[in-house]
């Protein structure tokens, strides 16, 4: 079995590269090509970048969740309605506003992530674990990553 240190290291390793090469992307648009739709999806990439720091700002909440026993309150949601809301709330928002948004996110996701104690880390509630939350989040920059090209 894989200490916790490692896993907390490994996690927040993957997440930040993931992360970075959404920053890279992101860097690289302009006000006008950032309304353009994302590979793949009906959302413009700057609704991408949204939509990944709005899931961003869940991730503590979910830790605090976990730690509680208790699952992230997305396992049953319908998140087509719910994406849907989250793009139409912050849509006349900036490319600069949206970029800042993420980043500030992202912070907070290292922090939540960085506070977990071992036991904490090794947790599991309901089926959902911290260790499957960091994959979830690690996954999610990657499956949206891609729509930015």
């Amino acid at each position: 079995m894989t200490a916790p240190l490692e896993i907390r290291a490994e996690a927040l390793s993957k997440l930040d590269a993931e992360y970075r090469a959404v920053m890279a992307v992101a860097g690289g648009l302009s006000d006008e090509t950032s309304t353009v739709a994302g590979l793949g999806t009906t959302m413009t990439k700057k609704e991408v970048l949204t939509h990944l720091g709005w899931w961003n700002w869940e991730m503590p909440p979910a830790i605090e969740r976990i730690k509680r026993g208790e699952t992230p309150f997305w396992v049953n949601v319908d998140m087509d309605p719910l994406n849907e809301a989250i793009s139409d709330e912050h849509r006349d928002w900036t490319l600069a506003t949206v970029i800042e948004y993420l980043a500030e996110s992202h912070t907070a996701v290292v922090e939540a992530v960085d506070h977990l104690s071992d036991q904490e880390l090794n947790r599991r509630s309901g089926g959902y674990d911290m260790q499957r939350l960091m994959a979830a989040y690690i996954e999610h920059y990657q499956e949206h990553g891609s729509q930015l090209a």
